[in-house]
């Protein structure tokens, strides 16, 4: 799935809540720091960044690294994208890795040749209770309740919380979909179930499209890459126009042709990311031009 771009919504929905709960951390703000330049390397993209404010007043940088795997060189990653924040940002960072599947030789920390020791904060949320996260009244929560140990077994309850929460009808549809997204990492079976009742709300999302596009991909023969990635491309540009007709307005044509000449899936993820926090085309156009 490509829920990286869903992780990033959902931390701009209740971000400080996540972090307070699963990482024990105190912030009262987060503002979400968009994608580096297009001239860094793509080593330098984690899965979320934020500057934040916590309760004393103080300010740093918060990177979020989501894994569904522990691989002990992805620290490397978190390494890199440390080192850059501090470099451009001149303040502190906090790294974080959420690891969604448990392994004996996942730890906080690295040591290897010159770098003597890079600690970080690791959150194994196989070991989190579903039920903690239910007990909040913060839904983005409940939405992540899918990577506990216990997840599959309270999809049921998740469901109809998230379908009654008391949010927007917009943040419903994408907290839906991305409970949906993470569910599809853990039962198939499960998860259409939930798409097949929950389909006329989901479809209001932007991310409904990923669901659809990643079965799409995953249906294509092995060995068709350049196939694989006209299809990404075209999905990712579709769902992009989406978000600002739905969300901003009429899109104007010179802006339909410029996103149409874009094939770059990678390029394409960002603009997605963009429109979603922009309030209007202007800001959306301005953004890019940044």
């Amino acid at each position: 799935m490509h829920y990286d771009i869903a992780i990033k919504r959902l931390m701009e929905m209740g971000g400080t809540g996540i972090l307070r709960t699963i990482a024990g951390l105190e912030l009262r703000e987060l503002r979400t720091l968009d994608e580096l330049p297009q001239e860094q390397t793509a080593l330098l993209r984690c899965d979320y960044a934020a500057q934040f404010t916590d309760m004393q007043g103080g300010e740093g940088i918060v990177l979020v690294e989501f894994q569904t795997r522990w691989q002990e060189d992805k620290i490397l990653d978190l390494v890199a994208y440390t080192v850059q924040r501090m470099r451009r940002h001149k303040l502190p960072v906090i790294p974080i890795m959420l690891l969604f599947n448990p392994h004996s030789a996942a730890r906080d920390f690295f040591e290897r040749g010159p770098l003597r020791r890079f600690e970080f904060r690791l959150v194994k949320i196989w070991e989190i209770e579903a039920a903690d996260l239910l007990a909040t009244d913060q839904p983005w929560l409940w939405a992540l309740s899918p990577l506990t140990h216990d997840g599959v077994a309270a999809a049921g309850k998740v469901d109809n919380l998230l379908h009654t929460a008391p949010v927007s009808k917009t943040e419903r549809s994408d907290l839906l979909t991305i409970f949906v997204i993470f569910m599809g990492m853990r039962d198939t079976l499960v998860t259409q179930q939930i798409i097949e009742r929950r389909r006329e709300l989901m479809i209001e999302s932007p991310f409904y499209e990923m669901i659809k596009q990643e079965g799409r991909e995953e249906g294509r023969e092995e060995g068709r890459e350049a196939g694989r990635e006209e299809g990404l491309v075209k999905g990712l540009r579709g769902s992009l126009l989406d978000v600002l007709s739905v969300h901003l307005g009429e899109i104007p044509l010179p802006l339909q042709s410029r996103i149409a000449a874009v094939n770059d899936a990678v390029l394409l993820r960002q603009w997605f990311q963009i429109a979603l926090r922009c309030k209007s085309l202007a800001e959306f156009e301005k953004r890019l031009d940044g």
